[in-house]
């Protein structure tokens, strides 16, 4: 009975002060809900005058009645200076469009209450999409919570601008803040509010306690949490963990625990302090023993001259010198935590010559990073929030998304706060959700009056899921859902507007901001957490690293770089190298003889071992082909000159001629082979000689052979007709051998210079590096013709080859058919000796060719001298002996056509033989008969001449006796003999002539017959031949 007596009593408590409440809420209701668009007007509640020091008693007399809808819309106030005031209005009033029964929704009232800073102009345009889309839920009577969700929860949004956050001190605009957001918390009643800018969130902790209001803070640091102040709930995350990804990089690629590490520092505001006091903690946790930190305080004034120390460039040139003095050879890694100080510290350091290893600093996720793109290259940060996260919710798939599609409502491209502001109304659904998740009769409106604490606790143990990402809260209810943002910003060509805004922007993003403002190489990169990081830290940055080999360090261009952290070094010129990391300030020149090949950025100097052809070597090859040209224009000049002998005559002026041109040609092949073009060096001219030289050794080649081939067959023609009749056989008649073995040549070098055509081409055979030479790379490369698409020449080199040696042979068998042919008028003897001449030739010379290797100049030697020898050899064997039968003639009595034949000569031996024996020339007329039978008289008449004088001898004795007196029987003896041999030699030579005249004219004559002819008196007749000479003429 007690306990259902103190039920109804509190109930009825319950319900007075339920009643009190509406009451106080309808009054202002009728006041103060407006539901104000955006508007841009025309500025008439900011006002231009000299700021006070002091309040005015109108900020106390202020009531929420009394402030009218702001001027400007929520952007519109980045461009204030500090001597604008601004009084308090009301940005946005939203009301739900549909308010539903009271027995079925209740309405959540939001306070929101901002300065007219630069900064907060997202969190306030986030919080408003996240409640205009709440509201729309359901047919626009919001979110269903309870277990079978028919009771629905609606947002209206009050959002304050306070003043001008700048205008008269920071302490006054505190004392405004507060005193408005206490007014509007009385006013309205609201069950949360949402916390303002971090930098003047500080006031807005009391009055949270004082009105006992859950107040959803967006503050980074600690302390703002350790108050034990129930109603604060922090959705921010602990910005002591910025650093912390830079420090475990540190730790991790630094070589040594004593790199050294510099920590500069403001005292306030605490975002500051704590953020880099964290970094000095952790880097002594890991070890690291050379850690300086240098720590200010930015609002004094150290030195009286009226600057604060923060905007004081002799203090801050003196602090960036404490930590990166000039001409320092160390690479620092640096933690700054500043908050405009940069401007004036980065340009002291560049200026130092400081060339750090890493630098993270608190602006580099802010605004200020975006407009300064030429300074934070490598640069490393922290922040709540970055593009690349993919968390996601009903509405939007990305915080990237949210802020993509609402750039076109608002006209900016929003910061991270948009993304945070956004988040917080869906968290206090969260929240009413969890509550009531399992209550039949979900009844917030009580609740919120009377069980506040239950709904506070609720909020302690919340895990809700945002766009912004995990929430949850830890003892001193701070967000610990996930880890802080870690960054960098890296190289990048990928374009903007494709990948979205590189903002990071933190609590002090001074600046206007729109995806267009990063039109850089560098993008800001996630580093951390490694789940989601779209890349590794980069440490150390290029200006913290040695030059790395073909490179030094470039002093003026680190005088003059404005970013600290790219690369300070340049490429080596021209001949000059570095060949190790290295701090020099300048290259190592090349050693003599060596270079780098024309490129800069070398890491050694190299020596090209071409193996060109010497000079001395080219002036022997030009010297072979002078040799050859000269016998060439000798013999032509002298054949043409006797052109008309009967030697020359029998051997053909027009062959014989074109085999000296054939020489000329050929021998000009040892000029093509002697292009050549060294490393780098234009091959247009060497590639053609490469395709000429085909051309002009197959040309000259068959020139002399098919011409000596040509002018054989011609002789042999002649010479071997059956019967007995005048015939000529001119040249053209035998030049279609030359052609057609010129045109298979041709067509075979034509089909091969089209389909595999030949090319100057340098190979590289080996690469030696020579430490004991300074770092000299010798590379060995040789130039050579060969195929362009790499197939091998003997494709059609072998076909060539193989035409070549036919020729020879059925030259060598032809010339052997006209073998019984006196020398003068056929080569057989002396090209056999020229076959064999160039077979020795080429018997020493392929063996040499192929065991030189990759020699070019020995390989040119041995192919000069192969040709030009060839050359020489056919134009000696064949016109020397010219010479000597022209000069020396025909015997007395003997015609060109008796010359033809071998058996001639025994005739002239003969005729030799009897003038030098002395006997009477008439005896040569004798018939063989009478030639015995004088012999026969003469040698008895010797005999006794002989016994005459054997009698004489006996009259004497041995020792007493005198020389016979034998002259004239020995002479009779010897004439005798001699007489009696030509006997003989006549004898045979009728018989001899006898069977030769049969066969010239068909007889059938035994040799009987023939054999007893006088010798004078059957002298053989010239033969009918062609002509030799002129065929114009038409002689036979």
């Amino acid at each position: 009975m007690m306990s259902l007596t103190r039920s109804w009593l509190l109930a009825f408590l319950g319900l007075v002060v339920l009643f009190s409440i509406e009451s106080a809420k309808g009054q202002a209701s009728n006041l103060t809900v407006l539901n104000l668009p955006m508007v841009q007007g025309d500025r008439n509640n900011v006002t231009h005058h000299v700021p006070s020091t002091t309040t005015t008693s109108d900020d106390d007399a202020m009531t929420f009645e009394s402030w009218g809808p702001c001027a400007r819309a929520s952007f519109d106030y980045i461009d204030l200076t500090p001597q604008d005031v601004v009084e308090p209005c009301i940005l946005y009033d939203t009301m739900p469009p549909n308010r539903t029964d009271s027995n079925s929704s209740f309405l959540v009232t939001l306070v929101q209450v901002t300065p007219a800073a630069s900064s907060c102009y997202s969190m306030r345009d986030g919080a408003l999409v996240s409640v205009e889309l709440l509201n729309a839920e359901n047919d626009g009577r919001g979110v269903a919570i309870g277990f079978h969700r028919n009771f629905y929860i609606q947002f209206r949004l009050v959002s304050v601008i306070a003043g001008n956050g700048d205008y008269n001190g920071t302490d006054y605009y505190f004392a405004r803040h507060a005193h408005v957001l206490s007014t509007a918390i009385t006013a309205l009643r609201p069950q949360y509010i949402i916390g303002t800018c971090s930098f003047f969130s500080q006031p807005e902790a009391q009055v949270a306690l004082q009105h006992q209001t859950m107040l959803l803070a967006q503050v980074g640091p600690p302390s703002y949490y350790q108050t034990g102040n129930p109603y604060i709930f922090g959705f921010h995350l602990n910005s002591d963990n910025y650093p912390l990804p830079a420090v475990r990089a540190l730790g991790f690629s630094a070589a040594s625990k004593d790199q050294p590490v510099r920590v500069l520092y403001r005292t306030v505001a605490e975002f500051f302090y704590s953020t880099c006091r964290s970094a000095i903690d952790a880097l002594k946790e890991l070890g690291f023993t050379n850690v300086m930190q240098v720590e200010y305080v930015p609002d004094d004034d150290h030195n009286g001259d009226g600057i604060q120390n923060q905007f004081d460039p002799a203090f801050l040139h003196a602090l960036a010198d404490q930590t990166c003095p000039p001409n320092n050879t160390q690479h620092p890694a640096i933690f700054a935590c500043f908050r405009s100080e940069q401007d004036i510290v980065l340009p002291r350091w560049l200026q130092n010559g400081c060339r750090p290893s890493s630098i993270w600093l608190t602006p580099a996720t802010w605004g200020w990073a975006t407009a300064n793109p030429d300074k934070i290259p490598y640069m490393q940060g922290g922040g709540q929030w970055h593009e690349a996260f993919t968390y996601s919710d009903a509405y939007y798939a990305s915080g990237q998304d949210l802020l993509v599609q609402s750039e076109q409502r608002f006209g900016y491209f929003g910061t991270y706060d948009f993304v945070v502001s956004y988040s917080i109304p869906m968290l206090f659904v969260e929240h009413l959700k969890n509550t009531y998740r399992v209550t039949d009769h979900p009844d917030p409106e009580t609740d919120f009056q009377t069980n506040y604490e239950m709904l506070r606790r609720s909020m302690v143990i919340l895990d809700g899921t945002t766009l912004f990402g995990p929430v949850s809260f830890d003892d001193n209810q701070r967000n610990i859902g996930r880890a802080p943002a870690g960054t960098q910003w890296l190289t990048n060509s990928t374009n903007l507007h494709n990948k979205g805004s590189a903002l990071m922007n933190h609590e002090n993003d001074n600046n206007k901001s729109t995806r267009q403002d990063i039109v850089s190489v560098y993008n800001n990169y996630l580093v951390s957490p490694d789940f989601m990081a779209q890349a590794e830290i980069e440490f150390p940055a290029p200006s913290g690293m040695d030059c790395p080999p073909g490179q030094f360090f470039n002093e003026s261009l680190a005088m003059n770089s404005s970013s600290l952290l790219t690369e300070k070094c340049s490429q080596c010129p021209t001949d000059t190298v570095t060949y190790e990391y290295n701090q020099f300030m300048k290259c190592l020149p090349c050693p003599t003889g060596s270079t780098t090949q024309g490129r800069s950025g070398e890491t050694a100097c190299y020596y090209e071992d071409e193996h060109l052809i010497p000079d001395g070597v080219r002036i022997f090859g030009y010297f072979m082909v002078s040799v050859t040209w000269a016998l060439a224009i000798f013999f032509l000049s002298w054949l043409i000159r006797w052109r008309q002998d009967p030697v020359m005559q029998i051997a053909q002026v027009s062959f014989m001629s074109l085999i000296c041109v054939g020489a000329t040609i050929s021998s000009s092949t040892i000029i093509a082979l002697s292009w050549q073009a060294g490393v780098g060096e234009d091959t247009s001219a060497a590639t053609t000689a490469c395709r000429v030289a085909p051309f002009l050794y197959c040309t000259g080649w068959v020139l002399q052979y098919g011409s000596l081939t040509a002018k054989t067959n011609r002789l042999y023609k002649i010479t071997r007709r059956n019967s007995y009749e005048r015939r000529t056989i001119t040249s053209l008649e035998s030049a279609w051998i030359i052609a057609l073995i010129l045109a298979l040549d041709l067509a075979v070098v034509v089909t091969w210079t089209l389909v595999h055509p030949l090319e100057y081409r340098r190979e590289t055979t080996s690469v030696a590096i020579g430490e004991e030479q300074g770092h000299v790379v010798t590379i060995s490369s040789y130039g050579r013709c060969a195929p362009a698409d790499g197939s091998s020449i003997w494709a059609f080199a072998g076909p060539i080859v193989g035409i070549h040696v036919i020729l020879m042979i059925v030259t060598n068998l032809l010339l052997y058919q006209i073998s019984d042919l006196e020398d003068r008028y056929q080569e057989q003897k002396y090209v056999a000796l020229a076959s064999m001449y160039v077979f020795q030739v080429l018997v020493i010379g392929l063996p040499v060719l192929f065991s030189v290797g990759d020699s070019t100049a020995a390989i040119f030697l041995v192919l000069s001298g192969v040709i030009a020898l060839n050359d020489v050899g056919i134009l000696s064997f064949l016109f020397i002996p010219k010479i000597h039968f022209r000069s020396k003639g025909l015997a007395e009595g003997i015609g060109i056509g008796e010359s033809l034949r071998r058996s001639t000569n025994r005739k002239v031996q003969m005729r030799e033989l009897s003038r030098q024996s002395g006997l009477d020339s008439n005896s040569s007329h004798h018939s063989s008969r009478s030639c015995y039978s004088a012999a026969s008289s003469r040698k008895q008449q010797a005999l006794h001449l002989g016994s005459t004088a054997a009698e004489s001898t006996t009259d004497h004795p041995v020792g007493d006796r005198k020389k016979p007196n034998l002259d004239s029987a020995n002479f009779n003896e010897l004439k005798y003999a001699i007489l009696e041999e030509r006997c003989h030699l006549l004898e045979q030579q009728n018989r001899e002539l006898a069977d030769e005249i049969r066969h010239l004219r068909g007889s059938d004559l035994p040799a009987e017959e023939a054999a007893p002819v006088n010798v004078d008196q059957t002298e053989v007749s010239d033969m009918s031949i062609g002509s030799f000479g002129d065929e114009s003429s038409g002689s036979s």
